[in-house]
């Protein structure tokens, strides 16, 4: 999510430490993320980049942990955006919003740095190979898998995803278990025992 060809008076402090230090999970996710979603993943690179520079005046001063979870979140807001998923009338996911249009350039002075990895080897693997299901899964289902498998606080789980708290562990429980009939019938040696890989 960096390069070595970057100004830092182009960038909020910080920023540009935290994408270094986190890159090789960004550039996972990504491909992970638009293959789920029908995006494409430099797209998600680009756009979920220039919409942490925009907001990092608030993120950079929490936790690293919080930081790491919004980065998560906003990943895969603009993957279901790009993609074009919607889901059904009771599931109402924060939208991704367009990153400002400085953000946007700034975030392409990242741009000489990007590299993509090869998708169908990296859901080869054998960590990422249950994921090959999400696109198979409907809408809610496949959005409470990604969050799961990010490790998202359930608390935040509901908000971002517009579910009442008490609606969530019914729906993450169908949603798992969708998860894992999906993944056991493609490949019944990887089942996930119902719940989501970490």
């Amino acid at each position: 999510m960096t390069s070595q060809r970057v100004d830092r008076d182009e960038h909020p402090e910080g920023l540009l430490d935290f994408l270094r230090r986190h890159d090789a999970f960004v550039q996972v996710l990504v491909t992970v993320f638009g293959h789920a979603y029908g995006a494409t993943p430099h797209e998600v690179f680009l756009l979920a980049r220039a919409a942490m520079h925009s907001s990092w005046g608030e993120l950079g001063a929490a936790a690293e942990n919080d930081r790491i979870v919004e980065m998560g979140l906003q990943l895969t807001r603009t993957a279901r955006s790009l993609g074009g998923h919607t889901g059904p009338a009771t599931h109402r996911p924060r939208p991704a919003g367009p990153p400002a249009p400085r953000s946007v350039l700034a975030a392409r002075s990242f741009e000489p740095g990007w590299r993509h990895p090869d998708p169908w080897r990296l859901l080869a693997a054998d960590e990422a190979r249950p994921l090959r299901a999400l696109p198979h899964l409907d809408p809610l289902a496949r959005d409470l898998a990604v969050l799961r498998w990010l490790g998202v606080p359930d608390d935040r789980m509901a908000s971002e995803l517009g579910l009442p708290e008490a609606e969530l562990p019914g729906r993450l429980h169908d949603a798992m278990r969708q998860w894992a009939f999906v993944v056991a019938a493609a490949d019944p040696g990887s089942a996930p025992g119902g719940d989501a890989p970490r």
